[in-house]
């Protein structure tokens, strides 16, 4: 007995280590730390962090908590509860702090979980076992009433420049402090390819300049007049903070002919709200990358349909995107019916546009119109489960009725059978209008037996095909035919039989009870499998049967070819 209940409960825990669900894990986050000093009341800072899995086979579902001090300061971009899709091995989820304007200064700690949620039950089959995973951020924010402006210079860049056009250069600065950074002046001397002789000066100030957010890596665009010929140039950028030089840099940059850099751009995706309520605004978003050598301005273009329609046409106001940048485009569509909408959408640029990408969307009806429609869904229903009841009942007594009727038939004496002579005394005993009428009806029948004669359809020989040795045969049953009322023929790989059953001269006196036999032509084409000599297909009928043989041709299947030594000519 013993034995058995160790049995019992080795075989559970087999079973539970079998259907555990293991598709989370080696779940991991990165940056596992996220630490901020300098924050002020009511700013905003956001870091994006990516969770990373080993095995990305399922979708998983995953619920964000935030614990410590910090639980009301923090929300994600993908809100509290979130799906991680299959075939996806990371994953990047963005964290947004926004200290309150009544938070004391001081240091506060606290950590972000991103935990696995299991399943429903249905879905997994009520026996499998789940394993919960979680990857957690740790955080420590320092809230400060003092503002600092802090950043460096990470960089100086200047991309090739068609000729004519404005000379962009791109300052890298990453602000660190808790305000918007930028440069209070840029002086740029451009040398000629040697370096030796000075072209042009110019001085851009801050007013000219963009700014980088706090806590924001970033480049700030700065362009000036280009008015240099087809060459390559050095450009000295010096970069102030009041009088303070932070940074000079020299970097080698090149003008080349009008039209001659690529532009290209990608539509990486378009991005909305999967269901919105009827009467809401869809925001719809796409995500371009400029891919080519220059920037570009670009707009995103929408085709909206329904039920296969064309709604709509919407487009996005015209930006700017330097090359290798990715920007968000958006553009906004209020729907006016219910129903699965189409989005169809591109990016226009430089007079060439992106390959389309579509999405999709649902219209609900609002909360007030759901309770009426359920309800007006309930009464139908109940309407229909009382008409059913109605009718099962009328049914149920109806063949309480019949079977009642077959007991008593049960118990009665039979009748007795008839035969194929008692029928036919019956129709000579007929009066000469009923007699006529059933002649009518079983000729009827007896020409649609006939019709079936040759399957399907009628008028179609049935044959069998079959491979002997070296040959294709066709055999076919055609009794009552002769071979002067047969021609066969073939062309390429078609075969084709057709013939004429003659049918013999009526009697004058014949009265049918039965007529089953099919009189008139017929044909038949085969399709043969395999390739064949037709110069010596040979046929023979005999008996009713019908054979046909037709030699295959086998292509040589392997060749070995002799390798001639040459003689030494030397």
């Amino acid at each position: 007995m013993k034995l058995r209940k160790t049995l019992i409960i080795v075989f559970a825990f087999l079973i539970f280590l079998l259907t555990a669900n293991a598709v989370n894990a080696g779940l991991g986050i990165s940056p596992s730390r996220m630490t901020v000093k300098h924050l002020l009341r009511d700013s905003h800072y956001e870091k994006t962090f990516v969770l990373s899995r080993s095995d990305p086979k399922e979708t998983v579902n995953f619920r964000v908590l935030v614990e410590g001090s910090i639980k009301d300061w923090i929300t994600t971009d993908k809100g509290t509860e979130f799906t991680w899709p299959a075939s996806q091995q990371r994953f990047p989820v963005t964290v947004i702090v926004e200290p309150p304007s009544d938070t004391p200064n001081g240091l506060y700690e606290g950590s972000i979980r991103f935990i696995t949620v299991p399943k429903p039950e249905e879905e997994l089959g009520g026996s499998t076992a789940v394993v919960v995973l979680a990857a957690a951020v740790q955080a420590k924010l320092t809230v400060t009433g003092e503002q600092v402006l802090e950043y460096t210079i990470l960089a100086v860049t200047i991309k090739v420049v068609e000729e004519g056009l404005p000379i962009g250069i791109a300052i890298t600065i990453n602000n660190t402090g808790n305000v918007k950074a930028r440069p209070t002046k840029v002086h740029v001397d451009i040398y000629d390819k040697f370096k030796e002789i000075l072209l042009e000066s110019h001085d851009i100030t801050e007013t000219e300049m963009g700014f980088v957010d706090a806590f924001k890596r970033d480049d700030i665009i700065i362009e000036i007049p280009n008015k240099l010929g087809i060459e390559q140039y050095w450009a000295v950028v010096s970069i102030y903070r009041d009088d303070v030089l932070l940074e000079e840099e020299s970097v080698m940059f090149e003008i080349v002919e009008a039209g001659s850099l690529q532009r290209q751009g990608i539509l990486k995706e378009i991005i909305n709200e999967e269901e919105v309520e009827l009467g809401e605004i869809v925001k719809i978003t796409g995500v371009f990358e400029n891919t080519g050598q220059t920037g570009l301005s670009a707009k995103l273009v929408l085709e909206i349909y329904k039920d296969g329609k064309l709604v709509d046409l919407i487009e996005s106001e015209l930006i700017s995107v330097e090359q290798g940048k990715t920007e968000s485009l958006t553009a906004y569509f209020k729907p006016t019916e219910e129903g699965k909408y189409i989005i169809k959408g591109h990016i226009a640029y430089s007079g060439k546009t992106t390959a389309a990408k579509e999405s999709t969307f649902n219209v609900k009806a609002k909360a007030k119109d759901l309770v009426t429609s359920s309800i007006v869904a309930l009464v139908i229903k109940a309407l229909i489960i009382i008409l059913c009841l109605i009718v099962g009942i009328v049914i149920f007594f109806r063949m309480k009725k019949k079977i009642k009727g077959k007991t008593t038939a049960f118990f009665q004496k039979p009748k007795k059978s008839i035969t194929i002579e008692d029928e036919i005394v019956k129709v000579k005993e007929e009066t000469p209008v009923k007699a006529e009428k059933t002649k009518k009806s079983r000729q009827k029948k007896t020409e649609e037996t006939r019709e079936k004669w040759f399957e399907p359809g009628g008028k179609k020989l049935t044959i069998d095909l079959y491979k002997v040795g070296e040959e294709l045969v066709i055999q076919s049953t055609i009794a009552g035919v002769k071979p002067e009322d047969l021609e066969i023929t073939i062309q390429g790989d078609i075969v084709t039989i057709k013939g004429v059953r003659i049918k013999p001269d009526e009697e004058p006196s014949k009265s049918y009870y039965y007529q089953e036999c099919y009189w008139g032509p017929f044909s038949r084409q085969i399709v043969l499998p395999e390739e064949v000599d037709p110069s010596r297909m040979e046929a023979s009928l005999q008996e009713g049967i019908l054979i046909i043989r037709i030699p295959r041709i086998e292509k040589e299947k392997k060749r070995i070819i002799a390798i001639k030594r040459e003689k030494d000519s030397r």
